[in-house]
Parts: structure tokens; C-alpha cells; sequence
């Protein structure tokens, strides 16, 4: 039923244009049973019985680390190669709900920073402590935090004004763009707004720019730039509603976009131009749905797409050969799937996927996308405090093992979930 009502919303917002409630498209949090975080597996559908991990555990000692060293080359390594293995987790808690979850280095030391967009319009910075001897914690403490736009709907990081500092861009569904450009201390500066026509609900950098899924009764790819210190529109793509949006490479090296349109069914391709509005590349017919990402599926070097089919367990693969973009045969994870990310959760050339299902995180490692059923190889999964709304894989700690970050319902509010990589 909560994903009746979440598909309703969206529909609904897109014809008429009508404020969006957030916990209806991300999934509202229905305050399940406080639930251990625990080991699952993939493979089981989520009312099996799982198996009790170790909470306790003490995650700093799964993996061995090596000497730090002083080169600045990498630190800190683990003695064991990635294998989408786990360890016990590690919370933050939050008063307000959290909407979406970014990683980039914002304040500029080297390691990745968790960038979270509450439901109050706050931009939350943590960042993992340091040791004595330089390497990076699985413990996370705030070192920033900055007011953006009430109405947010969504979170991205990049670099718009090339000066080798992450900027975080967020949108709200009242039709408004906030920038927040990060200074040299590494922190983010107060927001420059700019208010557009029509809905977003999806934003992302890609060639220099900043670009936002519009929605309302036309829809649009808008794009927009810093031009005297200043935000300014530039010309926007024509398209139908839009609920998401994400940056990749084309073949040929250049920006492109990924758009999801629930109205249209479809996602869309587009190549973004050094000047002018973006031109499309490709339109592939398929379910569209509330999240889409971009990287390489199958290990060829180009930049894939895939996006989830929304109240569905499936998993949309869009695999690129040159400007042609093909459906990769059906791909299914273990339930409907809530949200999703791509990283890499293993040493293969290709991106793997991490899915949340209700209260439980899923990583699958991608196997070959153009067999049926041989895209997704299960992993054991996590569970998790309640349900989650975002996932996003990175090495906070650089250990050179994947990590986990999702944001969900807690005991009593709302949590950061760190699942940090382990060795088996």
C-alpha cells in the first residue's frame, strides 16, 4: 500500500504541479520493530528468518591495517582484497529526517565526508576522525552543517566553479535551486538561491554546470551556471516531468545526463553541449523510477545506467554501446526495492549495486547483465534499525574496502548508518 500511495503522490505532483510530500516518494517511515543489526541473506525473502550477527564487534578489527606511511599515497590498506564483506555498524542520530545521503571529500583531507540533506533544509557534513597515525575511523563526527531550502528534495556535490573544491547543490520542489559553495577551509558557505519555474525533484553536476530534473505539467533538463559569483539560468532541455537525474560519460568522453520521466516511461539520455541546452542521445523504453545512477555494468569501459522500477523488485540495466543505449534483460533483488546505489563492492573492473529493501540493506555484486538472472550475485545482507531511504558505497576510511552508508528510521528519530568493509 505504501508504495500505492508513493507512486499516487508522484503522479499527482506531476500533473498538477502540487508540493510533493517527501516520505511518500522516498518512503515513508512507518516505525517498524527495533531490529539488531544483524546479517541477512541476500537470497531470502525479508520475512525469513535471519541469522544474528555480531553488533557488538568492535568494526575497526576486521580489517588488519597496514603502516600508514607519510607519501600520501594510499593508507592503512586492509590484507585482504574488497569482497563485499561487513562489519558491525556504526550510527549517527539525527532529530530530522533525513532525505538524501552524498559522499565527496568537502573539507578536503583526503577522505570521503558524509553529506546528508535533512527534512528541515539542513546540509549535515560528517567526516570520519583520523588516528595517530593519520588513517582514517570508522567513527563519524558533524564539522559542518549549513540552512539550504526548505522545501529540498534532493542533495548532489560538484565542482561548478572549477576550483578543485566540491560545492553542494540542492533543489526544492517550490521550484527552487540553493548552491552552496565550499571555501577554502573546506567548509560551505551560506546558500545563493534562484527560484525557476515548475517542480525538481532531482539535481546533479555534469560538464561544469549544475542540472535539475524538472518536473510540473511540461517538464525540463535545466541547467544552470556561476556567472559573477552569481547563479544564472541557462537553456533548458525540453522533456517530459522528470522525477531524477544522474551525470555520466558518454563513449566519446563527453558530459552526458540520465533523466528518469515516470509519465513518459522511459529514460533519457543526453549529451550536455559547451554551449546551449543539452541534445538527446538515446530514449530507452522501460519503467521508470525514482532512482538512477550511472558506471560500468559490464565491464567495458563505458558509463551504464541503471534505475529501479518503482513498487517492483526490479532493477532496470541500460547497458551502452557507443550512443546506443539497450535494456539489459530482467534483473530482480530480493524485494521491492525502496532505493539504490552503484560502487564498487568487490576488485572487478565493473560497478555492483547496493539495494534497500524495507529494513534491510542488500549489496549485490554485478555478474553478466546480458545473461537473464546473471546480473545480480547476492551478498549477505545488513539489517537495519527501521526503514531506510538512501544508500550510498564508498571507502570513508580508505582501507580499500568498500563501506555502506545508509539513512533510515532509528529508535526514536533517525540515524546515519555506517557498515564498514570487513575482511571474511
Amino acid at each position: 500500500m505504501r508504495k500505492m500511495l508513493w507512486l499516487g503522490c508522484v503522479l499527482a505532483l506531476l500533473a498538477t504541479g502540487c508540493s510533493l510530500d517527501l516520505d511518500r516518494l522516498r518512503g515513508t517511515l512507518d516505525g517498524g520493530g527495533d531490529i539488531d543489526a544483524a546479517v541477512v541473506d541476500a537470497s531470502m525473502p525479508l520475512d525469513g528468518s535471519h541469522d544474528g550477527g555480531e553488533p557488538d564487534r568492535d568494526a575497526s578489527s576486521d580489517a588488519a591495517m597496514a603502516d600508514a606511511g607519510t607519501d600520501g599515497g594510499v593508507r592503512c590498506a586492509a590484507e585482504c582484497a574488497a569482497s563485499a564483506t561487513f562489519g558491525a555498524p556504526r550510527d549517527v542520530s539525527f532529530a530530522d529526517a533525513p532525505i538524501d545521503v552524498e559522499l565527496g571529500d568537502v573539507t578536503g583531507d583526503g577522505f570521503l565526508d558524509v553529506v546528508v540533506l535533512t527534512s528541515d533544509g539542513t546540509v549535515h557534513v560528517l567526516s570520519a576522525e583520523a588516528d595517530a597515525r593519520g588513517c582514517g575511523t570508522r567513527a563519524l563526527v558533524p564539522t559542518d552543517s549549513v540552512v539550504s531550502e526548505t522545501s529540498a528534495s534532493d542533495l548532489a556535490l560538484g565542482d561548478v566553479d572549477e576550483d578543485g573544491r566540491l560545492d553542494a547543490a540542492v533543489v526544492g520542489t517550490a521550484g527552487m535551486l540553493a548552491l552552496h559553495m565550499t571555501n577554502a577551509e573546506g567548509k560551505l558557505g551560506a546558500a545563493q538561491t534562484l527560484d525557476f519555474e515548475g517542480n525538481a525533484f532531482g539535481v546533479t553536476f555534469a560538464g561544469g554546470r549544475i542540472h535539475v530534473a524538472a518536473g510540473g505539467t511540461t517538464g525540463a533538463i535545466r541547467a544552470f551556471d556561476v556567472a559573477g559569483g552569481s547563479l544564472v539560468e541557462l537553456e533548458a532541455a525540453n522533456a517530459p516531468p522528470i522525477v531524477e537525474i544522474a551525470s555520466l560519460t558518454l563513449a566519446d568522453g563527453t558530459p552526458g545526463l540520465a533523466s528518469s520521466s515516470l509519465t513518459a516511461g522511459a529514460v533519457l539520455i543526453d549529451r550536455v553541449q559547451a554551449v546551449g541546452a543539452p541534445t538527446r542521445v538515446a530514449t530507452v523504453t522501460v519503467s521508470a523510477g525514482s532512482h538512477i545512477a550511472s558506471g560500468d555494468l559490464d565491464g567495458d569501459g563505458d558509463d551504464d545506467v541503471v534505475t529501479n522500477a518503482i513498487g517492483t523488485t526490479r532493477l532496470s540495466l541500460i547497458l551502452a554501446d557507443g550512443d546506443t543505449f539497450t535494456l539489459a534483460p530482467r534483473a530482480d533483488a530480493s524485494g521491492v526495492i525502496d532505493a539504490m546505489a552503484l560502487g564498487a563492492l568487490d576488485d572487478d573492473e565493473q560497478a555492483d549495486v547496493a539495494v534497500i529493501v524495507d529494513a534491510a540493506v542488500f549489496p549485490y555484486v554485478l555478474g553478466n547483465p546480458s545473461v537473464p538472472n546473471g546480473a545480480l550475485i547476492g551478498r549477505p545482507g545488513v539489517a537495519l534499525d527501521g526503514e531506510g531511504r538512501d544508500v550510498a558505497i564508498g571507502d570513508l576510511d580508505r582501507d580499500e574496502l568498500p563501506d555502506l552508508v545508509v539513512i533510515g528510521e532509528a529508535p526514536g528519530g533517525y540515524e546515519v548508518r555506517v557498515v564498514p568493509g570487513a575482511c571474511p
